[in-house]
């Protein structure tokens, strides 16, 4: 068994890769033909919040379980930056862009 820090460094590697990925409805029916992991999870959990029942995503023997698609969006979401907010001083105002 992999710890959780091995699991979470296999799927960080995954998300860079641009390798195509399959989301699969659970009667083995393609939904979705994704450009990478981050793209089959991403799709993966809007089909499932139509209802729409999603097996998983998956490429040649790797496959996301759903409890591990809501893991890797929290991984996704810790690594993104959030954007820069300027402000400009105009004299009585702060403007922000």
């Amino acid at each position: 068994m992999f710890s959780g820090y091995r699991i979470d460094a296999a799927f960080e590697t995954l998300l860079f890769e641009p390798t195509p990925w399959i989301v699969d409805s659970r009667n083995g029916e393609v939904l979705y033909r994704a450009t990478g992991l981050r793209d089959a999870i991403n799709r993966a959990a809007a089909i499932s919040g139509s209802g729409a029942p999603v097996a998983a995503p998956r490429r040649d023997n790797v496959i996301v379980s759903s409890d591990q698609i809501a893991h890797v969006q929290k991984l996704i979401a810790s690594r993104e930056v959030p954007a820069i907010k300027e402000e400009y001083w105009d004299g009585d105002l702060v403007t922000a862009v």
